[in-house]
């Protein structure tokens, strides 16, 4: 787990020194997706007007196609790093992690981190951790939850995976405008 202070600093860090890596801290911490995932993802599995990642199958841990809401945080940072204004075949991170015709490998990603974040600031957190924080923070920053959006948004295969994050007696829809989204 990434604490608050740890957060603050590692958004300000990198948001300043290394924005693609900031945006894909970003799509780990709110829309939970893996590292394996995000490198594969393309301009045309995001969806700006419907505020959508589509998964691909291959792309998805359980290889099932699945669909993740962008909350808005992530979206203002996606349109702040103009990936909406990419070509549809270009992958979100390339070379040197800036967008591109080929996928950059998916150890890139856990190797800036550790340069930019283990090594540079001395917050000795695994990239991965910015899921289980997202969640984390996202569960107790918000009363009402809809455990089937949170499964889905988590990926998880099954309700018992995502209870471990809920309580059971809280379930209620989610509307984005009447709830709390840290803002990294």
């Amino acid at each position: 787990q990434i604490t608050d202070p740890e957060l603050t600093t590692i958004n300000a860090a990198l948001r300043a020194n290394n924005p693609p890596l900031w945006l894909a801290m970003l799509l780990v911490y709110y829309a939970f997706l893996r590292p394996k995932t995000i490198v594969q993802l393309q301009r045309k599995h995001f969806d700006f007007k419907g505020r959508s990642i589509l998964v691909t199958a291959e792309a998805h841990k359980n290889n099932k196609a699945n669909t993740k809401q962008i909350l808005q945080p992530l979206y203002d940072a996606l349109i702040e790093c103009g990936i909406d204004k990419l070509p549809a075949d270009t992958y979100i991170f390339g070379r040197n992690l800036l967008p591109g015709a080929v996928p950059v490998h998916r150890q890139r990603l856990t190797d800036a981190w550790k340069l930019e974040v283990i090594d540079k600031l001395n917050i000795n957190k695994k990239f991965y951790a910015n899921k289980h924080t997202g969640a984390t923070n996202f569960v107790s920053d918000n009363e009402g939850r809809n455990i089937n959006w949170f499964q889905n948004q988590m990926g998880h295969s099954s309700l018992k995976e995502s209870a471990a994050y809920l309580d059971k007696n809280r379930v209620v829809k989610i509307d984005e405008s009447k709830t709390k989204v840290r803002k990294l």
